[in-house]
């Protein structure tokens, strides 16, 4: 799956549906700017029109318009007149950048619950007398490593690093490991069993790679946060208040956004993977086995 049908999947569930509107604004012969009632306005010049009483204008050449922001700006400023400005437009709740914005969120949100199990034993080698060795080659996204094994390239059988009299020690932050005593043979073959939380998205292009099986929980934690945001939005086009004192869009939203939350996190504690066991080493002379 895609970014960018992951995407269309949230805009469904949260109803961010493509809309078309239209603004209307008075002309006084001196203004240029105007700024649209919603965006973010879709891209694509087939997505709006701009008129000047019944004269459609160019964009790039009458008028330039930011698809974020809204601001409409013409080169000339439109004559005097009632209601003889209109924008038809459409545009959705949040862009597709906000989007991946979420999404990436609630990955780093999930990584701890959320994560693959990996093996490697192609990319590191024993290094004579040194102790500390980058896993970067092998991943940045490391958790947590659950076994580690070394051999000799010659040898088919993978022993632990304790046989080697050798204590190792994996170091999140700085995703290094640490060996102490350090080898004493530049060559041994190493080989990792791992946990790795899902990579971010940069683009809608991006394969989606968050497997299927947590797709429902990652879905309404992504759509809490779409309605955290879009209360956001409401308490700075609105004030979070309409005539009615009694009802709050804002303040709606968010509860909404605190349901979906939870929901999500109820399902995401169903289907979260458990951790595998971590041996507990045992100091025999100094050396962890």
């Amino acid at each position: 799956m895609l970014v960018s049908e992951f995407i269309t999947k949230l805009r469904r569930f949260s109803g961010d549906f493509k809309t078309l509107t239209r603004d209307v604004f008075d002309g006084d012969g001196t203004t240029v700017a105007f700024r649209t009632t919603h965006r973010p306005i879709i891209e694509g010049s087939n997505n709006v029109t701009v008129k000047i009483g019944s004269s459609v204008k160019a964009e790039g050449t009458d008028f330039t318009l930011d698809r974020d922001t809204g601001l409409l700006e013409f080169t000339t400023a439109p004559a005097s007149g009632s209601d003889n400005v209109t924008i038809d437009y459409y545009y959705f709740n949040m862009h597709d950048t906000e989007w991946i914005e979420i999404i990436n969120n609630i990955i780093r949100e999930t990584k701890d619950y959320i994560w693959d199990e990996k093996i490697d034993e192609t990319t590191l080698t024993s290094v004579k007398n040194q102790d500390d060795y980058d896993l970067s080659s092998i991943s940045t996204r490391i958790l947590g490593i659950i076994d580690m094994w070394a051999k000799k390239s010659s040898e088919t059988e993978w022993k632990s690093f304790q046989t080697y009299g050798v204590n190792p020690r994996f170091y999140l932050l700085k995703n290094t490991l640490n060996v102490r005593p350090s080898f004493s043979y530049t060559g041994y073959l190493f080989r990792f069993r791992y946990l790795e939380y899902y990579a971010e998205v940069s683009n809608t292009t991006d394969t989606f790679t968050i497997p299927t099986k947590y797709h429902n929980a990652f879905e309404y934690l992504c759509i809490a946060e779409y309605f955290d945001r879009l209360a956001a939005k409401k308490v700075h086009e609105t004030g979070a208040k309409t005539k009615d004192i009694t009802y709050t869009p804002a303040e709606t939203m968010v509860n909404i956004a605190t349901r979906y939350r939870k929901i999500g996190q109820e399902k995401l504690s169903l289907v979260k993977p458990v951790k595998p066991a971590i041996k507990i080493p045992v100091i025999q002379s100094g050396i962890m086995s």
